[in-house]
């Protein structure tokens, strides 16, 4: 079941819902205690199928908590504790991570990289 949509002015999503904020750039609220928010203008529509389509977007202001990004401008991604939405109902969390580094093109073509047995 989805929240009543609010007026762009602020105040809450509905009689139970989160807190919310005016956006700086755009006029649709953000959530208060999301650590990060993403203001975005409508870029283009993709169209992929007769029932599905991409949306891109152009970002045109940030919010981001104390502490969620260090001195050097990156976001700390425990901090963040993000969630996906994978597809249908499903949606993933980003705690269970890995570092998978950049091969350059001389280890690829040597064939020396770890490979499925």
């Amino acid at each position: 079941m989805s929240a009543p949509c609010p007026s762009p002015g602020g105040g809450r999503a509905g009689a139970r819902g989160p807190a919310l904020l005016p956006g700086t750039a755009v006029a649709s609220p953000r959530i208060a205690a999301a650590p990060a928010a993403l203001e975005c203008r409508l870029h283009s529509f993709l169209e992929i199928g007769a029932s599905r389509e991409i949306v891109l977007g152009e970002v045109v202001h940030a919010h981001l908590h104390a502490g969620i990004v260090n001195d050097s401008l990156h976001v700390d991604p425990a901090g963040l504790d993000a969630v996906g939405r994978m597809g249908g109902h499903a949606y993933a969390r980003t705690r269970d991570h890995f570092d998978l580094p950049t091969m350059d093109a001389a280890r690829f073509e040597s064939g020396d990289w770890p490979r499925r047995t």
